[in-house]
């Protein structure tokens, strides 16, 4: 697995695909140790490993890694990985950190877009409500 993530391909598609695919199920192994997932949604999650297993063209070793969540009712740690709870817990927290601070900025950018457009569309509205511009 080491070979796959060599620093000459870190931003290739396949790479990407190899890291989501190891986070996804380094996630759901997590929340499902939790008692976070019902079995439904570790089914789903499931299908969204093999989804991208096969079209994204994910490697075996990163297909091991969602064996976690195809267990009958019970979940377990990968012995394969020989990831430790503590780490599967820091990559799902980094993950989620991530996600807040995105969707943070986004919402800090887009008052900013609304308030600009608020105060400048108005004013190019009065300036446009002399005569008619002649049609060509």
């Amino acid at each position: 697995m080491a070979g796959n993530f060599g620093a000459a391909s870190w931003m290739d598609e396949d790479s990407l695909a190899r890291v989501a695919a190891v986070v996804l199920a380094c996630s759901v192994c997590v929340w499902r140790q939790l008692g976070v997932l019902d079995m439904y949604l570790v089914m789903r999650m499931r299908w969204l490993c093999r989804w991208m297993c096969r079209v994204l063209r994910v490697t075996a070793a990163c297909a091991i890694a969602c064996v976690c969540v195809c267990g009958s009712g019970r979940s377990f740690l990968l012995p394969v990985l020989r990831l430790s709870m503590r780490v599967i817990l820091s990559v799902a927290l980094m993950c989620a950190c991530m996600a807040g601070m995105v969707s943070w900025v986004l919402c800090a950018m887009w008052p900013m877009r609304c308030t600009h457009v608020a105060t400048v569309l108005p004013a190019v509205q009065r300036r446009r409500k002399g005569p008619p511009l002649p049609s060509r």
